[in-house]
């Protein structure tokens, strides 16, 4: 039940992710789609620092946390984030910008949902993100039993209450992917 209460929640918490409105009037969606390589992840970066407050007047500057990938982009994710050179290998004497500077996140899940599709997300103390909510505070399932007075036996109950949601557009950059 553990296993699937965790896959369970983690699937919601993508949908959430894919159902965010990216677009470009809100800042969060890359003009040029394409692979997780140097310049569609500056262009994304880019995106995600010039996010603007919800008065539009002053730019949150945030920095990107996240690279959140399905399992399609793993390898090409790992070269382009633990190279110490230019992973494109124009210039192997040029320094990887890019090397160890965010936190990849890989999950089949994404590729249920939209396999060519990538995400970079800043971290959580910038910005409100993606909220996962429990009834009552309470994270982990209810046990419920009651015993029977007809029959020598008794009776199981398990449930867990909870909402997923995201909370703000402003924290994620989609790119379309290939």
């Amino acid at each position: 039940y553990r296993r699937q209460r965790q896959m369970c929640i983690r699937d919601r918490a993508y949908t959430a992710l894919a159902g965010i409105t990216y677009s470009s009037a809100n800042g969060n969606l890359a003009a040029k789609a394409g692979v997780p390589s140097t310049e569609t992840l500056s262009a994304a970066r880019q995106l995600l620092r010039k996010q603007k407050d919800f008065s539009k007047k002053f730019s949150l500057n945030l920095n990107a946390k996240y690279l959140i990938i399905p399992s399609t982009y793993e390898t090409t994710a790992q070269q382009l984030l633990q190279s110490l050179a230019d992973p494109s290998g124009n210039h192997s004497g040029v320094t990887n910008v890019f090397r160890n500077s965010l936190d990849i996140i890989v999950d089949t899940a994404l590729d249920d949902i939209n396999a060519n599709a990538w995400y970079i997300a800043a971290a959580k103390n910038q910005v409100e993100g993606i909220e996962i909510s429990y009834l009552d505070g309470n994270k982990t399932p209810i046990l419920e039993s009651k015993d029977s007075f007809d029959t020598l036996a008794r009776s199981f109950r398990m449930y867990l209450d909870f909402g997923i949601s995201a909370l703000d557009y402003r924290g994620f950059v989609k790119n379309t992917g290939k």
